[in-house]
């Protein structure tokens, strides 16, 4: 299955589903997911990504080197106009990626150490690279004004071209993977037991920030369990084959629980306020509690039993391009 542009609310909301048949395979599904979810972030891909290098939902490994050679060429011949802009910022890069040594566990400080550090490194970067530009014996007319006006130059093509050259650097590096894993993982000898695979199957959850109120009135949330530590000898290389193959159950478990959803016509799922109200949920405004202000000045809704028809979800998700197997 694949979805171009799909509001994510939609597929949030289909999965909070609590009133639906064991039978369609919901709590399937999301085990799957959750589970190519995890493998995901273990290799260090995304799905899009491995959409791209690896198209075809099979857990074969043939085409990798084409596809490998397709994209190393791409960059190398795109890379060029990037590369000295690239080295500019290079001071930027490594100085934020020192930002989680600085910051533990904690989402929202290594986020901003990155914006703190990057900006310290360019705060130096940037003016000595303008001094050293203007003073060069190798340009001796380049004038102060000049080498700023140049640098600014860099700093503009950098700001324009680093999305798409960051994107055909995951591609060529997913690619990569599934090339090693393609010749180095045959016969099965780079494949992990169930004993060590099992720690890749639990996405990495965040610990709650102590700092984050939550809603007046709200019930407090019990700790997540922690997901047994992921050991850090095992090559991506041995994870590329159970992602693949994690990746095929997942769409034969979403596109299952899709058809059955088709075939039942009048199934309702869970939905968001806004979407319920605005897509058909005729009890929307009996089931949503009102908006309330407490003392803190902190909002709260009481959201409880917004649906509306499956049918409707899988229109939209049809017409913005997913595919899965027709109901027979």
């Amino acid at each position: 299955m694949r979805a171009n542009s799909c509001n994510p609310h939609r597929l949030t909301d289909l999965f909070t589903s609590t009133k639906l048949s064991p039978e369609i395979g919901l709590e399937d599904a999301k085990k799957q997911l959750v589970q190519y979810l995890a493998l995901l972030e273990a290799v260090g891909t995304s799905h899009t990504v491995l959409a791209d290098v690896h198209p075809q939902p099979t857990t074969s490994l043939q085409p990798s080197l084409l596809r490998l050679l397709s994209f190393a060429f791409s960059s190398i011949i795109q890379f060029p106009p990037f590369a000295l802009p690239f080295a500019l910022h290079l001071p930027t890069y490594i100085a934020a990626s020192q930002a989680p040594r600085l910051a533990g566990d904690e989402v929202e400080a290594i986020a901003q150490n990155k914006v703190v550090l990057g900006l310290l490194a360019q705060v130096v970067t940037f003016p000595l690279f303008t001094y050293i530009l203007s003073r060069s014996v190798w340009v001796p007319q380049l004038r102060s004004w000049r080498a700023l006006a140049f640098t600014a130059a860099l700093v503009f093509l950098h700001s324009r071209l680093v999305d798409a050259n960051y994107a055909r650097w995951k591609r060529l590096r997913t690619a990569w993977s599934v090339f090693r894993a393609s010749w180095n993982g045959k016969g099965g000898k780079r494949r992990l037991d169930e004993e060590k695979l099992r720690p890749f199957l639990t996405p990495w959850t965040p610990p709650a920030n102590p700092y984050v109120r939550q809603a007046a009135g709200a019930a407090a949330a019990p700790p997540a369990p922690r997901p047994p530590p992921r050991p850090k000898n095992v090559p991506t290389i041995a994870l590329v084959p159970h992602l693949l193959e994690a990746r095929t159950r997942a769409v034969g478990a979403l596109s299952r629980m899709l058809v059955k959803l088709e075939e039942l016509g009048d199934a309702h799922v869970a939905a968001s306020a806004h979407l319920a109200r605005a897509y058909g949920g005729a009890n929307v405004d009996t089931d949503i509690g009102s908006m309330e202000r407490t003392k803190d000045g902190v909002a709260s809704r009481d959201i409880a039993n917004a649906t509306r028809r499956a049918s409707e979800v899988l229109v939209f998700l049809k017409v913005r391009g997913a595919v899965f197997p027709a109901a027979s």
